[in-house]
């Protein structure tokens, strides 16, 4: 054995201090979060849920400062009415019109970049974009694409919704530090999850997936920032951590 000794190297990048305390099953920020499920099967009512719930990432003293929302459908959606409410006008500024997409999150890492990353006293603001039925109008090589690879310089939480995982863009794919799966009825589109996230979770996450969402308006949590991935069941009583290695293993 050599005595050339890797040591970690200091950061001197000051820590991103949140508002408040999150609850440790909720997704970290920041990060890149997917939510994968089909239609009536309760996805943006649990996404709602999320952005503004006390216990969550909204309420009183809310986790982000603003949140950005693009999408083509929000306007009737049922359960996402609440976003439109007089009071919250100035915490969700939403955007139907998707040919404006790319020059509003221009403008928002430009305003984000005036910030210094290494001052404690000058930090971006943490601010949550919302994507919800976009994947039509989003090209390979988008500026929210390059975005999705560099968040954490801006001090950018991501949240991406779509009903296919084919019609997420890769990079968000690979950036991905959660994921939440609904109910899925089609194998094309189940194996092609399976083969993104399987392995991570040694090829047991078919068993548990089933077993997650055999309710409707339940999901499987995937947790992917930790050391050890986590997975969750997540049903409207609130979120259980399951233990995948008690699972068998899927052939491949």
């Amino acid at each position: 054995m050599s005595n050339l000794k890797i040591k970690e190297v200091r950061n001197y990048l000051p820590d991103i201090v949140l508002p408040r305390e999150m609850h440790p099953f909720l997704p970290s920020v920041p990060g890149v979060t997917l939510f994968i499920a089909r239609c009536k099967q309760g996805k943006s009512n649990l996404i709602s849920n999320l952005n503004q719930r006390s216990d969550m990432y909204g309420g009183p003293v809310p986790i982000f400062e603003q949140t950005y929302i693009f999408s083509p459908t929000i306007e009737a959606d049922v359960s996402c009415q609440n976003y439109f409410h007089d009071s919250l006008k100035d915490r969700f500024i939403i955007n139907t019109d998707m040919n404006k997409n790319e020059a509003i999150l221009r403008d928002l890492v430009n305003y984000q970049t005036q910030f210094d990353r290494r001052d404690p006293d000058n930090l971006p603001p943490l601010t949550n974009i919302l994507i919800d039925d976009c994947s039509g109008f989003i090209k390979r090589n988008s500026f929210i694409s390059h975005v999705a690879k560099r968040y954490r310089h801006f001090n950018l939480n991501i949240q991406f919704s779509d009903q296919t995982i084919t019609g997420i863009p890769t990079s968000f794919r690979k950036m991905a530090t959660a994921v939440f799966l609904g109910k899925c009825f089609n194998l094309k589109e189940k194996i092609a999850i399976l083969e993104e996230y399987g392995d991570i979770y040694e090829n047991r996450l078919e068993a548990v997936w089933n077993e997650a969402v055999k309710e409707r308006f339940n999901f499987c949590y995937l947790k992917l920032d930790q050391l050890e991935p986590e997975i969750y069941q997540v049903v409207p009583n609130g979120f259980r951590q399951i233990d995948y290695k008690k699972y068998p293993t899927s052939k491949k």
